[in-house]
Order: C-alpha cells, then sequence, then structure tokens
C-alpha cells in the first residue's frame, strides 16, 4: 500500500478548491475504470471515493499498489483526467521480490525475517495479471557464450608462448596480446613480441597490444633513416647519423672563428661565429610566425611579417641595425633617421625586398629634417606591440616633392602608391605627427598609434583610391582621419580620443567605417560631409561638444557629380554629455545649443541621408538629442529613423530653427525622464514627415512636448501620422500654421494622449487648422463635483471652421469610472453653432440613455451624468471635409 498526494494549481499560480476528486482503476480509455477502494491512512482506514480536495488545494489517498485514473470534478463540463498514476510502496516490493523455499505459495509470502529452508526457487509478477508466481532457479536457460579462444589468462610471458596459437588473444603477466601471422624473426624480443613454442617466429608471433601499430614506421623519402623500422630502431639510425654529420661540420672550426661565409638559408645569419650562427637560428625561428591565418613568408635578416596583409606581397624584410638607430639618438650617425630609414629601403630593394622593419626603439626625427617617404609598393614595419616609435623632436618640412593639394599639414610620414605602415607608434612631439597619402593608391595602415601630435591629423589622406586603415587609433592631435575626396576605402576598429575631430569623411565615395571609437573631441566625433556611398556603422562616441554624429554637406564637389548620395550613420551607440575633456586637460562644457546628432543642410537633388537604427542618450544639461541646421527652399531625401532615445534633460528634445523641406523622422523611440519644459521645434518641413513615433514620457512636461510650427508658405504638407504618446497628459503637441494656413499639416491615426485630458493633449492655434483623419482624442470635463458639466468646444480650436470646409466629427460619450453606460453622437461643426446629425438631448445615438445624455447649445455641450464623482469622457474621432 502505498500513500499518494498532490496540490491543484491554475496557470495564474492560484490554489484551486472545492475540487471534487474520483479515483478510478487505471484503463485503456482513462476514466474508465472501476471505481478503486482508497484508504485515508496506510493502516487501511476507508476513504470515501469520491471526495473534495483540501482548502490548501491539496488532495491525498492511500491505495494497494498498481496504477489509477484520477478524475477531477467527474461528470461535469469541467472533468479533467490524470491518467495512470502509479502508486506502488517500493519498501514492500523489496521485501517481497526475493528467492522464497520451493513450492510455497506466492500469495502468501511471509516476511523475510520468517524466511527459511529452501533457497532453490525465485518469484516475480506475471507481466499480464501482475499475480506473483514461483521461477526455480533451473528453469532459467543458460547466458550467452563469448567467442572460443578469447580472454585466456596466463601468469607469465613463458606460460604466454606455451598457448595454443589457434587462440584469438590472451592475457599474460597482466597485458593483452593478440597472436599475428607473419614475420615476426626480427622483433621478437620475449616482452612486446612474444615466439611461440610450437611454430618458429618466422610465421607468427605474439603482439602485445599497442606495438602491432608501430611495428612498421613505413617509408622515408630520404637516406638517414631505414625504411620499415620500429620507433626505436628508426630514432637509433637518426642519432647515429646526426652524431656523424655534426662532428664532420665543425672539424677545423674553432668556437670563435668569424666569417662562415653565406648561407643559402634565411635562419642561419651570414659571415657570423660557429656560436652566433646557431643562435640566430634560435632567434630567426622564434621571431618566425606560422599562426597569423595567411602564408608564413621567411624573411632575410631574421624577420617575418606579423600579419596578413590583405592585396600586398611581401618578399623579405630588411632590419634595419638597432646600432644605427641608437648611434642616430647618440649623435654619432652620419645622417639623420629619416635618411638611415630610407637608406634601408634602398638596401631593402638591392636585395629584391619589400618591406623594412624598425627594431623596438624611439627613432628620433630632428627639426628641419624632410618629411620620411614609404617608397612605392613597400612597407614600414615596426614591434608588434608598437614599442617601434617614431618621435618628433620639431617641425619637419615638406621637402621638394611634398604631397600635392597642400595635403602635409604637420604630419612626418608620407605614404606613396602601394605602400604600407604597421605596428608603428608616432609620437608628434607636441607639434605635429601623423600620416599622409595624397592622389596615391592601394594606401595600408595597420595598428599604428599617433598621439602628442596637437595640430596635425593622425590619418589624413586625399585623392586615395583604394585604402585601408585596420586598428588605428591617436590621441592628443588634431583630427583622427581626414578622408578627403578619397575611394574605395575601408576604416575598422578606429579609436580616438581628445582630439578636434574623431573620424571625418569629406566629400569621399565608397568609404565605410566599422566600429569606431571617438571620445572627448572639441568639434564631432564622427562625421560625414558630402560625398557618395559613405557609411559609418556601430561603434561607440561620446562627449564631444557640437555633436556625437554629424552628417550633412562641406561644399566639395571633385567626386562626381558632388551631389550628397547614400550616406549613413547606423548602429552607433552615443551618449552625450554634459562636459567633455579638451586636448589641455580642462573640462568643458559642452555646446548645448546643439545636439547628440548634427545634421545641416544638403545639396539639392541629394538623396538617402540617414541616421538610423542608432542609440542615443542625452544627459541632463547637455543639449538636443538632434539638431537640424540649414535654410533651403529645395527638397532633399534625408532622415532620421528608427532610433532608440533616451533624454534626461528638460529643455527641448530636438530643435529645427529654420527649414529643410522633405525631412523626415520616423519610427522613433523616445524615453523622456525629466519634465521637459521647452517644446521642440518642428517647422517648415514641407513635404516631409513626422510619422510613427512613440514618446514615453516618465514625468509630465509642463509645455508641449513637440512644436509643428510654420511661419512661411509650404509648398506641399508636412505628415504627421501615427504617432504615440505615453504620459505626457495635456501637453503632447502644439500646432500653429501662422502664416501658412490651413492644412499644412495632415493629422492621422496618432494616439496624443493615453487617458482623458482636459484639451485631448493638442492644443491648435487660430492661424490654421490641420486636416485631420481619422484622429481620436480622449477628453475629460475633470469635474467631479456636479452632475452636470460643460464643454465648451469653441475654446477647442481644433473644432474651428478651416477654409476646406466644416469638420466632421463623432462623439464618443462616456463615464470616466464604470464606463457601461454610453451616447453617440454624429455632426458637423461650424463657429458657434453645433449642428447635430441626430438632434439635441439623448438623440438617437448609439445604446442612448436618457439619464446620460448630452444637449448641445451654441459651441457649448452640457453633459447630464448620474453620479458627480464619476468624470466625463467624451472620445472625439475627427474627420475633416474635402479631404
Amino acid at each position: 500500500m502505498k500513500g499518494y498526494q498532490e496540490w491543484l494549481i491554475d496557470d495564474a499560480g492560484n490554489k484551486r478548491t472545492n475540487v471534487s476528486i474520483e479515483v478510478r482503476v487505471a484503463n485503456s480509455t482513462p476514466g474508465a475504470g472501476a471505481k478503486a477502494t482508497i484508504f485515508s491512512n496506510a493502516a487501511g482506514a476507508a476513504k470515501a471515493n469520491p471526495f473534495t480536495n483540501l482548502a490548501d488545494g491539496s488532495y491525498s489517498f492511500f491505495a494497494n499498489d498498481g496504477r489509477y485514473d484520477v478524475v477531477l470534478n467527474p461528470g461535469t463540463v469541467d472533468q479533467k483526467i490524470i491518467a495512470a498514476v502509479e502508486v506502488v510502496d517500493g519498501l514492500d516490493l523489496s521485501q517481497r521480490a526475493v528467492r522464497v523455499p520451493s513450492g510455497e505459495a506466492v500469495v502468501a509470502v511471509p516476511p523475510l525475517a520468517e524466511r527459511t529452508g529452501d533457497e532453490d526457487t525465485v518469484w516475480a509478477f506475471d507481466k499480464d495479471t501482475g499475480a506473483a508466481k514461483a521461477l526455480p532457479v533451473g528453469s532459467f536457460p543458460p547466458g550467452p557464450q563469448g567467442p572460443p579462444g578469447t580472454n585466456n589468462t596466463v601468469a607469465t610471458l613463458e606460460d604466454l608462448a606455451a598457448l595454443d596459437t589457434d587462440l584469438v588473444s590472451a592475457i599474460a603477466a597482466g597485458a593483452t596480446f593478440i597472436w599475428k601471422a607473419g614475420d615476426y624473426s626480427a622483433l621478437v624480443d620475449g616482452v612486446d613480441y612474444v615466439a611461440s613454442d610450437d611454430l618458429p617466429a618466422t610465421t607468427g608471433a605474439w603482439v602485445r597490444i599497442g606495438q602491432e601499430d608501430l611495428r612498421k614506421l613505413g617509408e622515408f623519402s630520404g637516406s638517414t633513416i631505414p625504411d620499415n623500422q620500429t620507433p626505436k630502431q628508426a630514432m637509433q639510425a637518426l642519432e647515429t647519423a646526426v652524431e656523424t654529420k655534426a662532428t664532420a661540420a665543425v672539424v677545423g672550426v674553432t668556437a670563435t672563428a668569424s666569417n662562415l661565409g653565406t648561407f643559402t638559408s634565411a635562419l642561419i645569419d651570414d659571415n657570423q661565429t660557429v656560436k652566433a650562427a646557431i643562435e640566430s637560428i634560435a632567434t630567426n625561428l622564434a621571431s618566425s610566425d606560422s599562426g597569423k591565418g595567411g602564408s608564413l613568408v621567411t624573411l632575410r635578416r631574421g624577420l617575418s611579417v606579423q600579419r596578413e596583409f590583405d592585396d600586398l606581397t611581401y618578399n623579405g624584410t630588411y632590419l634595419m641595425s638597432s646600432a644605427i638607430r641608437d648611434a642616430v639618438r647618440a649623435g654619432t650617425h652620419s645622417t639623420a633617421i629619416n635618411e638611415a630609414i630610407e637608406d634601408a629601403f634602398a638596401a631593402a630593394a638591392a636585395l629584391n625586398y619589400t618591406a623594412v622593419r624598425l627594431p623596438e626603439g624611439i627613432y628620433p626625427q630632428a627639426a628641419g629634417e624632410t618629411i620620411l617617404q614609404i617608397p612605392a609598393g613597400m612597407t614600414l614595419a615596426g614591434d608588434p606591440n608598437r614599442k617601434s616609435v617614431i618621435k618628433m623632436l620639431g617641425a619637419i618640412t615638406a621637402g621638394s616633392t611634398a604631397p600635392s593639394f597642400g595635403a602635409q599639414q604637420g604630419q612626418n610620414i608620407w605614404m606613396r602608391a602601394g605602400s604600407a605602415l604597421v605596428d608603428i607608434a608616432i609620437d608628434g612631439g607636441g607639434v605635429g605627427g601623423g600620416v599622409v597619402a595624397s592622389v596615391e593608391n592601394n594606401i595600408l595602415c595597420r595598428n599604428v598609434h599617433t598621439f602628442n601630435g596637437y595640430g596635425a591629423q593622425s590619418f589624413h589622406l586625399v585623392g586615395v583610391e583604394g585604402f585601408e586603415l585596420v586598428d588605428i587609433s591617436g590621441h592628443l592631435n588634431l583630427f583622427g582621419t581626414q578622408i578627403w575626396v578619397c575611394q574605395d576605402g575601408r576604416i575598422i576598429n578606429p579609436k580616438f580620443d581628445q582630439m578636434v575631430a574623431g573620424v571625418f569623411l569629406a566629400g569621399s565615395e565608397r568609404v565605410t567605417c566599422s566600429n569606431p571609437y571617438t571620445t572627448n573631441m572639441e568639434d564631432v566625433g564622427l562625421d560625414i560631409e558630402g560625398g557618395i556611398d559613405c557609411k559609418i556603422e556601430g561603434g561607440y562616441s561620446s562627449a564631444c561638444k557640437n555633436g556625437e554624429l554629424a552628417i550633412f554637406r562641406d561644399g566639395t564637389r571633385e567626386i562626381g557629380s558632388g551631389i550628397t548620395k547614400n550616406n549613413s550613420i547606423t548602429g552607433v551607440k552615443v551618449r552625450r554629455t554634459a562636459t567633455f575633456v579638451d586636448r589641455d586637460g580642462d573640462t568643458v562644457a559642452t555646446d548645448t545649443t546643439l545636439g547628440a546628432v548634427y545634421f545641416a543642410s544638403w545639396d539639392e537633388g541629394a538623396i538617402g541621408v540617414k541616421v538610423h537604427n542608432n542609440d542615443i542618450t542625452v544627459e541632463a544639461g547637455a543639449g538636443y538629442t538632434w539638431y537640424l541646421a540649414g535654410n533651403q527652399s529645395y527638397s532633399v531625401d534625408a532622415e532620421f529613423s528608427n532610433n532608440k532615445v533616451r533624454f534626461e534633460g528638460t529643455g527641448a528634445l530636438f530643435n529645427v530653427p529654420a527649414k529643410v523641406p522633405g525631412f523626415r523622422h520616423t519610427g522613433n523611440e523616445y524615453l523622456i525622464t525629466a519634465a521637459v519644459a521647452t517644446s521642440a521645434n518642428f517647422k517648415n518641413i514641407s513635404g516631409g514627415a513626422f510619422d510613427g513615433n512613440v514618446f514615453r514620457c516618465e514625468v509630465a512636461p509642463s509645455d508641449e512636448l513637440i512644436y509643428f510650427f510654420t511661419d512661411a508658405a509650404m509648398a506641399s504638407p508636412c505628415s504627421v501620422n501615427g504617432n504615440k504618446f505615453f504620459g505626457a497628459g495635456q501637453f503632447a503637441a502644439r500646432f500653429d500654421a501662422f502664416n501658412a494656413g490651413d492644412g499644412v499639416f495632415i493629422c492621422a491615426n496618432n494616439q496624443w494622449s493615453d487617458k482623458p485630458v482636459v484639451n485631448g493633449g493638442i492644443t491648435v492655434s487660430a492661424n490654421g487648422n490641420p486636416k485631420w483623419r481619422n484622429e481620436v482624442l480622449l477628453l475629460s470635463d475633470e469635474d467631479t463635483t456636479n452632475t452636470t458639466s460643460t464643454f465648451d468646444f469653441g475654446s477647442l480650436p481644433f473644432l474651428s471652421t478651416p477654409s476646406f470646409g466644416t469638420p466632421y466629427i463623432r462623439v464618443d460619450h462616456a463615464i470616466h469610472i464604470g464606463g457601461a453606460q454610453r451616447n453617440q453622437y454624429d455632426y458637423y461643426y461650424t463657429a458657434g453653432d453645433l449642428i447635430s446629425a441626430n438632434g439635441s438631448g439623448s438623440g438617437s445615438g448609439k445604446t442612448s440613455n436618457p439619464a446620460f445624455y448630452i444637449t448641445f447649445s451654441g459651441d457649448t455641450a452640457t453633459v447630464t451624468k448620474t453620479v458627480a464623482a464619476n468624470q466625463s469622457v467624451l472620445t472625439l474621432t475627427l474627420n475633416s471635409m474635402n479631404y
């Protein structure tokens, strides 16, 4: 016998009580079995069946071992069945499932302590009836037999030799052997290979497991190691050969002998002593790199290129002498460092090498030196940890072959076509420093860091076609990257801080910047100015004075038509702070007249300008979320879309102080954490859109959140469609057509408030009325002291008579609390007179209630309600006529 207990809990986690429960014997059709005998305890006290569960939701019963169906609420529409519940007393079963005396009746098996006598019988349960039955031990069939000749065990290897060789395997002296046919006469050692006492070793042997696969190593390509040897034999042959050849190699050469001549292998330095030559092997092997994912290039002078450089090929690298570096620093070398490096390029070219590597250390550029050139097709590489530092000691000169377009602006390294700069640090010494390339192609910079340049751009490219800047960085320079009128380039993982600007793309075509990081900029962080198909994707930008993101036209016209097309900034995480740290280390306030995103005007015909899918946070006192400058008469295809914005300030969310026709603000989601006290201007956006945005206010604003405004004629209306406001109360938006007149805004399907408010959440000036399409407003009289209250429709300017016709309005009148009673009215509105399509009084409104209705008189609608404390709510659905 076994007890069973369970609790009844619904999907919401609530206890279910007063449930009728019936226990039945399990059946193939659940619940169709006979009603079971159940007990209330293990002593067998009877229990009613069915019964009701307890107040805590639980139910329980005891029953004999078996399977049962538990039926909840039997015979009702709520009947549920828990099928085939097993109730088995495991302890009782373990006491009974033992061998019993022969011939003993299984229906009366005595307790274990009383069983004595014959133990040659076991018993079990019949699988069909469940009844116990005796099974004599001898009735079991014999178990399966293993294959003949296996698992033969002997004590010694001598006993193994005496075994019959027809056996498959044997265990001898604790090890497993197998019999293998073949000629093993050369291998028999009495340990791993044991010969049979009955057969010669030429026909087979007992082979220890683990030795057979290594018995013969197969054939070798050389002549030093004989073919088909055991591992020991092969190693012995190699050892003998090495000792013989090593002895011959050093005959007649002392350890201090010099000038061993040249070697064909790049692993051994030329003209060294024996000891130095051996040491060079170790050094060169250690510095080679076969695990970087690209092809290993073994290089002369003990170097290898540490990275795979995309489309560039390296035939070898020349190592500039560290002695020359130290002599230049000591002032004892005949040339300056730039000339010494250029000499190294010449030496590399003479050897048909395409790279020069600078060992770890500081390479000083003296004031007045000519800019260092990396020749076409060559690479200047340094220590992989950027410990090879080129340091400016003063301003350098551009020389007679300076970069064109006046591009050299304090940089100290000039890259020519097809050149690369890798694993180098540039210390500007407070006077300049950086990389410049002008009207070249195929430029590569990787793992290059610039710092202390102050007045120079870190990476200044002008008119370059085809470039890649990877893992570059800068600190305390002018700009991070200034990419001016370039084409087909990639900037990957740049990182810049405390500069004037971070990433700057101007008038370029097909340039992409991926995963940038910029912070503490005196101007902007990530900037696209003009150009075609330029993109900034992902990354982070924060603490920039004039905007973390910027996108506009700069006047550059060298690329194509000069018309801005398809430029975008996407996926960037932005945090605009109230202060930033400038290059002097001072904490300075950010410009609160600007915002996290800085838009400006674009060319006429510009298309595809986007700032979208970014994550933007603006701290208190840091200005706007975005700022749209410009004052242009032509329309552009530009948008701020699908961004997630968190605004922690009390000023305006954004600002459009002039006009940019065609601009779109769509699909953005704002979280506003403080009480906004200033309206955000959306001004003169002829033909634009303010659609599908969501505004969530944690604190209600004290002024209209959005100000839709015009002060000039609008060539075409602006769409205001599908926006939703939560928590803005009566201050969601204000419309003022000013000089533009009626219909310059088309409002449709907006939710201006998430609960009834005095004016439905919007204010409309007398200067012009928007056109309404399926626009729903929730109005409340907020009167909880009288059974009658009034709505002065004349004070609701959105109901004024516009030039395009009277609005058609449906009024849904409901009680705010309870809401069961409702009247509905359809009418047209003309200033000074409400014309009800259904008459006055309770009218023929939907589900009209004569005790709860509106009467109309002039501009006033008087509400009669049954309970004074219940606020009256009007839901107005507006549709403008002639629309």
